[in-house]
């Protein structure tokens, strides 16, 4: 097997085993992504009312603007929460399984044991 096929497998796996959370961290980055883009337009709104004199509030373009900044956090701080359990999820399965080949390995006595408990220390 190629590392590419290692990594796509790990992929599939890591996508298979729970499709909900991949399906919200897309969707919160797609929101995310828009909101980043209109982040710029109301800031330039907000340099337009000033330069035109306009009757809109600039308090109120000031507060849209700090609403999406707001949103925007918000949205990265949900996908790093979901990344990070991900992320948990992952090692949690790899340790289960170092820790039961090094059992088994002692076991059959293939392995000092003083060898696995330095390594699973």
């Amino acid at each position: 097997m190629t590392i590419r096929q290692i990594l796509s497998k790990s992929l599939r796996q890591i996508v298979a085993s729970d499709p909900e959370k991949i399906r919200y961290l897309l969707f919160y980055a797609v929101i995310e992504g828009v909101l980043a883009l209109v982040a710029p337009l109301a800031s330039s709104f907000i340099v337009n009312a000033i330069l035109a004199h306009a009757t809109i509030s600039i308090a109120v373009l000031g507060g849209v603007v700090l609403l999406i900044v707001l949103i925007v956090t918000f949205l990265q701080l949900i996908k790093e929460y979901i990344v990070e359990k991900f992320q948990q999820k992952i090692f949690v399965g790899n340790a289960v399984k170092v820790a039961l080949s090094a059992l088994k390995l002692r076991a059959r006595g293939a392995v000092d044991a003083e060898k696995i408990d330095k390594y699973m220390n």
